[in-house]
């Protein structure tokens, strides 16, 4: 069964409806706000208009309370908005950045890196600047749209149609621009998550570029994806630019009618100086709500695309399957009739059949491409699209949920990702062991000397720079013991280490007791070969030998020939 978590953008808001209704209420005593000083301005022109000063100076109390009152609302609006978007903010990157961690090796896979990367800092930052802070500022200019509408109408009926009609005339602008600013904006952060994409490969690479002396060919490389993304921005700014501009105009000419239209009505004796005066000041906080709704219109449309990808990436959801129940191990590991490709095209595994015994070690041999490193990776489930079938004892493996899977089984790869962090934290990947336990995995790894000589608080650095290759690895055996799995899967983890570094991690392994370990190993170091209880030969996706060492030399097959060429 597949469990998919449907959460979509839109959905946060009535995740978090109480604080949106906060927000919403603190809008309308804003609104309230802007209402009480207009009234106060209109207050203070009738006062001038009877030319007696007491009058005026009375009005200063008004005056307070108003200026009190609109301040207090302004505080209450910010603080509400501040809870509500770090609330909403902090659940959908957590949710984001769960989702991407949570899926099968293969689907996380199917992207580059720099794309999740991207999304996390650049697409949820445009979501929250221009979806999650502009769709709750339309409602608030709504709302204060329509508490100055019913305001206007206490002052003046004649001014309060002026200014609401000539006010509508901004709606017609986002229908002319609102398409075109939109794919715009769609097509800058397309470029940008590309820029971001290739930078991160060009980081990732930056060993490579530094000893093959190509730092001015990729710079020239960076040069072409900077100007393509610099181009989409250019093009969006002049479209952002051009819609702004057309507003600002249109409200200035809405304003400099409704002053007019205002003036007219006051010579022919339909409305006031002060109810002028006070409508035109309110009528200013419509002009501007209209306005600015217009703009987050547009910047709303404009995330259409974006929200379309974080929709799919709050809908990953890894393949849950059903519990198998296991005992204190997985027991005998069974390969039946097993292949698999990685394009549907030419097969990397054919019709593989090998039982792994219960804390046996293993050595799987063979060319390069004979299929051993993909035939581990099925054991561990990082693919489900083969054929055949896997067993742990009776159960089939594909019925097991990853969780479960992984609690029981461990993988060191050749690459071993180090953490900039602590030597604890990165054997403990920060989870909480008891300190018998830690001392003792650090014993079995060899981990003694940098612990001794460092300490376990220890920074290792970016990348773990401040470890060599075999210490790195001593790490990554250390992480898979302390899980205190049943299996532990090695798929070249030695083949970039010396000959001592590397015969000592798989002595390290070999050592351990009551473990299943199944090591791919290009090494054929007669040594180690020995102390194997079984040697797997692979050939063009098929096991082709399989036996100790001294039988496969014995046999004079394709073990011998492998070996002798060693």
């Amino acid at each position: 069964m597949q469990h998919i978590n449907r959460k979509t953008v839109k959905s946060y808001f009535y995740r978090n409806k109480g604080w949106f209704m906060a927000l919403m209420l603190s809008d309308l005593f804003e609104a309230l706000g802007l209402v009480v000083v207009s009234y106060f301005i209109a207050c203070v022109f009738e006062a001038i208009g009877t030319t007696d000063m007491n009058a005026v100076f009375g009005l200063l109390p008004m005056g307070a309370f108003a200026l009190i009152f609109f301040f207090g609302s302004n505080l209450l609006q910010s603080f509400t908005r501040r809870k509500f978007l770090r609330k909403i903010d902090t659940q959908i990157r957590t949710d984001v950045f769960s989702n991407v961690i949570e899926q099968d090796y293969k689907k996380f896979g199917e992207k580059n890196v720099g794309e999740y990367i991207s999304v996390l800092n650049n697409d949820l930052e445009k979501i929250e600047d221009e979806y999650l802070i502009k769709v709750p500022y339309m409602l608030e200019t709504s709302i204060l749209s329509i508490v100055a509408s019913v305001f206007l109408f206490v002052y003046s009926k004649e001014m309060a149609l002026v200014i609401i009609f000539s006010a509508i005339f901004l709606i017609a602008i986002p229908a002319c621009f609102g398409n075109y600013v939109s794919q715009k904006n769609c097509s800058f952060m397309d470029g940008l998550s590309r820029y971001n994409v290739r930078i991160k490969d060009i980081f990732s690479g930056f060993e490579v570029i530094k000893s093959f002396n190509a730092e001015k060919q990729i710079s020239n490389v960076h040069t072409k994806i900077l100007n393509d993304m610099e181009e989409q921005k250019y093009h969006y700014r002049v479209a952002n630019n051009m819609f702004y501009n057309v507003i600002q105009v249109s409200t200035y000419l809405v304003i400099v009618l409704q002053y007019i239209a205002g003036a007219y009505l006051i010579t022919k004796g339909y409305v006031t100086l002060a109810a002028a005066m006070g409508a035109l000041n309110l009528g200013n906080t419509v002009n501007n709500q209209f306005r600015e709704a217009m703009s987050a219109i547009v910047a709303v449309k404009g995330t259409k695309g974006i929200q379309e990808k974080i929709n799919k990436m709050l809908e990953i959801g890894d393949e849950k399957r059903t519990d198998a129940v296991f005992d204190k191990n997985l027991g005998d590991i069974r390969v039946e009739n097993l292949s698999f490709s990685y394009d549907n095209s030419s097969k990397v595994l054919e019709d593989v059949n090998f039982r792994f015994e219960q804390g046996k070690k293993y050595a799987i041999v063979g060319g390069s491409g004979s299929g051993k490193s993909t035939l581990v990776k099925l054991l561990m489930q990082y693919y489900d699209n083969y054929e055949g079938t896997i067993y742990c004892d009776t159960e089939n493996i594909a019925s097991v949920d990853r969780v479960t899977l992984y609690s029981k089984m461990a993988m060191i790869h050749q690459k071993v990702f180090v953490f900039d962090d602590t030597i604890k934290n990165n054997i403990t990947m920060f989870q909480e062991y008891d300190n018998a336990t830690l001392k003792d995995v650090i014993q079995k790894s060899g981990l003694n000397r940098i612990v001794e000589e460092r300490g376990l608080d220890y920074q290792l650095g970016d990348g773990g720079n401040k470890l060599s290759g075999g210490e790195q690895q001593r790490i990554a055996i250390a992480r898979a013991l302390l899980k205190q799995t049943n299996v532990l899967i090695l798929d070249e983890a030695t083949a970039s280490l010396d000959n001592q570094v590397g015969t000592q991690i798989e002595n390290t392994v070999l050592e351990q007791d009551n473990l299943t370990a199944i090591v791919v190993t290009h090494k054929l170091s007669e040594m180690l070969l020995k102390k194997y209880d079984c040697i797997v030969v692979m050939h063009k996706g098929k096991i082709v030998e399989a036996g100790n060492f001294e039988e496969l030399l014995e046999r004079k097959d394709m073990f011998y020939s492998l070996f002798m060429l060693r």
